[in-house]
Parts: C-alpha cells; sequence; structure tokens
C-alpha cells in the first residue's frame, strides 16, 4: 500500500538507525507512520510503502518499509518549500 502527504510532526527519531514515529497529513487525515527516516523534517512530502499494523499500546499506524521525498512541481508548491524552513538562508 501507498499513502502520499506531508510530514507535519516527528514525535520520536533515533539518529543512530534511523527508526521514527512521525505524522503524515494526507487527504484531510493525520496518520501516525514509522519506520526508518535517516533524513527527515517537518513540512517535507514523502511517498511511502508499508502496510497499515495496529498497536497494543498506541493503536493504528502506518509502517512503511520504504520511503521517497516528492518535491515540488507547481508555483504554489514551491513558493511554500521555499518559505517552509526547509533550506536556510
Amino acid at each position: 500500500m501507498q499513502l502520499e502527504g506531508e510530514i507535519t510532526r516527528i514525535t520520536f527519531h533515533n539518529e543512530l538507525n534511523g527508526y521514527t514515529i512521525a505524522t503524515l497529513s494526507h487527504n484531510r487525515e493525520h496518520t501516525t507512520v514509522v519506520g526508518r527516516f535517516f533524513s527527515i523534517k517537518p513540512g517535507e512530502n514523502v511517498k511511502l510503502q508499508g502496510e497499515f499494523v495496529t498497536n497494543k499500546t498506541y493503536g493504528e499506524q502506518f509502517s512503511f518499509s520504504s520511503y521517497e521525498i516528492v518535491y515540488p512541481s507547481t508555483t504554489k508548491g514551491i513558493k511554500h518549500f521555499l518559505g517552509s524552513g526547509l533550506i536556510k538562508a
């Protein structure tokens, strides 16, 4: 299964192995995603491959096995990306 959207929050990130718990905003929904991001920041758009799993403590999450960064292709998207703070002046 594939999910695509914007990372809106990083809840946890392990610098050693990349394990990350984050919130993905997509289709007016927010989903907790878990997996290995080696470099990710809130505001970045990603395409994730994985499946929904149920964690006994935290409930439904999307566990991804691979991802790709999706860069904006529209003028509005580029303005948002440049103004997001991801690029340091």
